[in-house]
């Protein structure tokens, strides 16, 4: 009887460690940004256009699939109605294995934050991910618009006009000046 009480309590106190454990493993972080289609239509739960999705889903993260190997995934599934097409980019400094791991939790996450939804698409720091039931890859999008690159610290001018100068040098160094404007110390249209 000793040993049947002894495990039990162990069991006890090695209970809520597991649970820590496997809900941190189960929890994906929020998206910075995303946004669902909801005009663009859903899928029923437990039809043939989600076990496509789902199946194109785990593709893109497997390990297997290295992309372009620059980072850069588009694959379609299924066919007819069902068919279901992806688009995935990891940002060009992220190592492959990171890749993966972002793109495993942006399948994931996006399908729960965007339930049942044929369009939908979200972004991480290190990679974004986009599918939908019509064919995307190629296709020029204006909407949504992400506020990512938005820098919303305050900046002194000190820091804005260093900014702009080493980019004007590094322009003029490939000879691409021209797309700037002339003087590095001008200011730029809508910078304030």
């Amino acid at each position: 009887m000793e040993p049947l009480m002894a495990s039990s309590r162990f069991v006890f106190f090695l209970s809520p460690i597991l649970l820590l454990i496997s809900s941190q493993s189960l929890a994906q972080p929020e998206f910075p940004s995303h946004s669902c289609f909801y005009e663009k239509g859903n899928y029923t739960t437990g039809s043939t256009y989600q076990t496509n999705l789902n199946t194109l889903l785990s593709s893109l993260s497997s390990p297997s699939n290295n992309g372009n190997g620059y980072g850069f995934y588009n694959s379609s599934f299924g066919e007819n109605a069902d068919q279901v097409h992806a688009i995935a980019l990891c940002r060009g400094d992220v190592r492959a294995d990171t890749c993966r791991g972002c793109l495993s939790n942006s399948t994931q996450k996006l399908t729960q934050v965007c339930h049942n939804q044929t369009e939908a698409i979200g972004f991480y720091d290190e990679c974004m991910l986009r599918y939908a039931n019509r064919n995307i890859y190629g296709a020029m999008e204006k909407d949504p618009v992400f506020p990512l690159w938005w820098n919303k610290q305050n900046l002194s001018s000190s820091d804005v006009d260093g900014f702009f100068h080493e980019m004007y040098k590094l322009l003029k160094e490939h000879r691409l000046e021209p797309l700037l404007v002339s003087d590095p110390g001008q200011k730029v249209a809508g910078n304030g």
